[in-house]
């Protein structure tokens, strides 16, 4: 029997996380990720209609993570190849001041809970002789300022930078490691933000999910290091040879 890829979905309990791991478990074997017990109803009705085609993990990514629970759920000899897609996100709630407590959430939640499961995977994915894909959702103020909510943005600028320095540390083994932004999509996020302020583009679940599915079945190397939001052109990505296209610099 082939051996399927593993797909390591991190905010699967709900939004675009949810959507992901559903749509793409045809293909792959999804391990669902999520602080709320709905990535289990996920994972069941995943199961319902392809029988062994997910599992889950409920866990709380803003405090320390048990990898005794990855183990139990993962036999790395069952999969030709693994990826990781990191959707978990938290926005701080709206204040005139600067609150510490909850930009120490946000940090955890969206940036080092992520560098805490890559750093798990790093043996077993240097071990795999094919091209992995680290998938880390960026956007949000990463590239503009976003002063409604700084603790948002300033993670997310974070998380560009950290792809660029994790490509350059892991290029001999294969990862292709990218962000990318996914635009103002429908979620209990985006309905947080619109009642204190205004969004640029608007896009689908299903647009994120074709972006993403045409770079886990193609060649992603020229995304490796770069933030990339899911509209840009495809041609220009593959055929730019500016080593800034797309990276965070300062322009004088």
């Amino acid at each position: 029997m082939k051996k399927k890829e593993l797909l390591v979905i991190t905010g699967a309990g709900q939004g675009i996380g949810a959507y992901l791991a559903e749509k793409l478990s045809k293909k792959y074997f999804i391990l669902l990720i999520s602080k709320s017990k709905n990535c289990k109803k996920k994972s069941d009705t995943i199961n319902q209609s392809n029988p062994l085609a997910s599992d889950y993990l409920i866990l709380d990514l803003e405090n320390k993570i048990d990898f005794s629970l990855f183990q139990n759920k993962i036999n790395f000899k069952s999969f030709s190849n693994i990826h990781l897609i990191f959707c978990a996100g938290y926005i701080e709630n709206f204040s005139t001041k600067t609150n510490i407590d909850e930009w120490k959430k946000v940090f955890n939640i969206n940036l080092f809970s992520h560098l805490e499961i890559f750093n798990f995977f790093i043996e077993p994915l240097k071990r795999i002789k094919k091209e992995k894909n680290i998938i880390f959702l960026s956007g949000g103020g990463a590239a503009n300022p976003f002063p409604t909510f700084p603790a948002y943005s300033a993670s997310k600028a974070a998380i560009v930078r950290t792809v660029e320095n994790l490509s350059i540390q892991y290029e001999n083994y294969g990862f292709n490691i990218f962000a990318i932004a996914p635009g103002a999509i429908e979620t209990k996020m985006l309905e947080k933000v619109l009642e204190q302020t205004e969004v640029g583009t608007k896009t689908s679940k299903s647009e994120v999910c074709d972006f993403i599915k045409y770079y886990l079945e193609n060649n992603s190397k020229s995304l490796n290091g770069k933030l990339i939001h899911i509209r840009d052109n495809k041609d220009k990505i593959f055929n730019n040879i500016d080593e800034n296209y797309l990276k965070l610099r300062r322009i004088e």
